[in-house]
């Protein structure tokens, strides 16, 4: 990557010197001498390294030897410098441009040529780490996908009940939903443990616990919140569809069917008129329930009794964000040391582990609260008592490598 900014250096190195070059040629040719293109050359070398205030050049015939005094006048001096501003302004440009492209043409070219070697190289190596993360985190990482499994297949069978059931209640059919979209996260949250990406991990547990705060609020408000839960669709289809109007043009796509739109603006009039003025707001669904016109996630959390998370959910939101304490934070270094992660690390696994099998436990009380039968209670019992086991197991792992890097840092 070096190559772009080796080619510039010369570049400028290099010019500078043929414009000085210049200068002095046109004094020779007022001193009576026609310089060569080789004894060019050879005064641009000279003025490269340095070599002094005499400069000898070979002549090609005897009589043409002999000694030419030049006198650099601060005419020769201004006019020099003038030139070199002209190219720095005009020129310059244009040269970098032109390195740039080329350059990165080349460089793709070597890129690709090498490419699946390098790629063999980096497949090795990412396959070693990620049997030494293994081997450190086994014992938790296998009793998550325990649980990850069970609430998968409990969330199955109860959709397969929910199917089979003639009318099915507003609740019902919203949890499983919830259920469903919740056991998606909590398998990619384990992808990114499994490849070492805790903060990743952790971004996503976020949206986890989010799905499982909305599904323990929805068992407290029974079929009237989860129907107002659903129709909420509306209003956030139809926020997106003015967004995406409004920027179709720098996008380069095309606008939507005005019907569409229109009848976008009817259903959520209609829906506004139904349920109130604060129906329109982002968690309008919930206001009626928690008693609040502009109700926010904090206070779904709060009321769901789940707020006690909300430092974990803070941690969270620093791998979403953009904010200095994402750039400067970071789950997978350990110890205070001034790094900058760029890539996977073996470390930080415990915190998002954890907190996805706390949420799944959440989930799945929900959907058991949902439609109460003796499998989903089972089923409920189990994933709090397994939950506790996992956390344990993962902050077990994470506090032995606290201590073997204490131990190593006191040597």
């Amino acid at each position: 990557m070096k190559v772009l900014q080796s080619a510039l250096n010369d570049a400028l190195r290099r010019h500078p010197v043929r414009l000085a070059v210049d200068v002095l040629e046109s004094k020779f040719e007022m001193a009576g001498v026609k310089i060569t293109s080789g004894q060019r050359r050879k005064l641009e070398q000279s003025l490269t390294r340095a070599e002094g205030d005499v400069i000898t050049l070979r002549a090609g015939r005897p009589w043409q030897r002999g000694t030419v005094d030049l006198e650099i006048t601060d005419e020769d001096i201004a006019n020099l410098e003038e030139r070199l501003d002209e190219w720095i302004a005009e020129s310059l440009p244009r040269l970098v441009e032109s390195l740039s492209s080329q350059t990165a043409l080349d460089l793709l070219d070597t890129l690709r040529n090498r490419w699946d070697s390098q790629w063999r190289h980096e497949f090795r190596v990412g396959t070693k780490f990620s049997k030494r993360l293994e081997d450190r985190w086994q014992k938790p990482l296998s009793l998550l996908r325990m649980l990850v499994t069970i609430t998968t297949e409990f969330g199955s069978l109860t959709s397969e009940r929910l199917q089979e059931e003639d009318s099915p209640s507003e609740l019902f059919g919203v949890q499983v939903r919830l259920h469903a979209r919740g056991c998606q996260i909590s398998r990619e949250v384990i992808a990114l443990l499994q490849g070492g990406f805790a903060d990743g991990a952790m971004a996503r547990w976020r949206t986890l616990h989010e799905i499982a705060v909305v599904s323990m609020l929805l068992s407290d408000g029974g079929d009237e919140l989860a129907e107002r839960y659903r129709l909420h669709e509306v209003i956030e289809s139809r926020r997106a569809a003015l967004e995406y109007e409004a920027n179709t043009q720098r996008l380069g796509l095309q606008p939507l069917d005005r019907r569409e739109l229109e009848s976008l603006e009817k259903e959520r009039a209609n829906l506004i008129q139904r349920f109130g003025k604060s129906f329109g707001e982002s968690y309008g669904w919930a206001a009626a329930h928690l008693g609040l016109s502009h109700p926010k996630f904090t206070d779904i959390e709060r009321s769901a009794g789940a707020d006690h998370l909300r430092p974990y959910y803070r941690m969270a939101s620093y791998g979403v964000h953009a904010n200095p304490k994402g750039v400067f934070f970071r789950l997978g270094i350990l110890g205070e040391i001034d790094l900058m992660l760029a890539g996977a690390s073996n470390y930080g696994l415990a915190d998002p582990g954890q907190n996805t099998a706390i949420s799944l436990g959440h989930l799945n009380s929900a959907l058991a609260m949902s439609s109460i039968n003796f499998d989903g209670l089972v089923v409920m019992k189990l994933s709090l008592q397994l939950s506790d086991l996992i956390g344990e197991a993962f902050v077990a792992v994470q506090h032995e490598m606290e201590r073997e890097e204490r131990a190593v840092r006191d040597e």
